[in-house]
């Protein structure tokens, strides 16, 4: 059986168990901590930390894109690949631009805010595993907020520019979909499968997996300002997930 190695709260992860349900293919979660997931990821011969990683008998893939490409590949039925040359090179340019200029974005502007309420922050990245790892977040935090804020440039400053980036790139799609159902083309493809999986924390969708309880009200307040898009992925949602 495949093996998911995920946060569970990471919209990247979402993207692969999107594409896992809709193929209907059978794995298993494993559901992991940041900063304590490291050496569970290097025993995979990963070659970096980076979550997801599925590993499928001898094969281990890191990386969303990366793992939606094997899985169309190696299980073609209920394909999110196009198979026609220039509709699939339209597909991953939209993938990228959900994973380069919509997910970073959406990610600066939630730990952002995340990061002032500890205990609530723990709660969620702690999210189905067991309750020991929330003792031990709660000690490991300082450094953790530390390496967070360092990697995500997490400031005011890269907050404000980054709703404003968010926003833009959100009506950019809009506009493109206006009058559209899906991205590519006339069916449901990995570039819908793709953007919707990274919007949707804002809209706090159920069929996400993981829903979080008791957004700060600054959140709420931004998930209303970026609301954009949500009838288009929320239709996604209910249609295909």
């Amino acid at each position: 059986m495949i093996q998911l190695y995920q946060f569970k709260l990471s919209h990247y992860c979402e993207k692969v168990r999107w594409a896992l349900d809709f193929k209907k293919l059978s794995y298993e979660e494993v559901n992991l901590v940041p900063g304590l997931h490291f050496s569970k990821i290097t025993k995979l011969g990963a070659e970096q930390t980076s979550v997801p990683v599925i590993k499928n008998g001898s094969s281990v893939v890191q990386g969303s894109s990366q793992i939606l490409t094997y899985l169309d590949e190696k299980y073609p039925k209920n394909s999110l690949s196009p198979q026609d040359p220039d509709q699939l090179q339209e597909c991953l340019d939209w993938e990228e631009f959900a994973d380069e200029e919509i997910a970073p974005y959406l990610r600066v502007c939630f730990y952002y805010i995340l990061l002032m309420h500890k205990k609530l922050l723990i709660s969620y990245l702690t999210e189905s595993t067991p309750s020991y790892n929330k003792i031990l977040l709660y000690f490991l935090y300082p450094l953790l907020k530390k390496k967070m804020i360092a990697k995500m440039d997490l400031n005011l400053s890269s907050f404000e520019q980054a709703k404003i980036k968010l926003g833009d790139n959100i009506l950019q799609v809009k506009n493109y979909l206006a009058g559209k159902q899906y991205l590519v083309g006339e069916t449901f493809t990995r570039a819908d499968l793709a953007m919707a999986a990274l919007i949707a924390p804002v809209h706090r969708i159920e069929k996400f997996g993981f829903v979080p309880q008791g957004l700060p009200s600054e959140l709420v307040k931004i998930s209303e300002e970026l609301s954009e898009l949500s009838p288009w992925v929320k239709d996604l949602y209910q249609q295909h997930r």
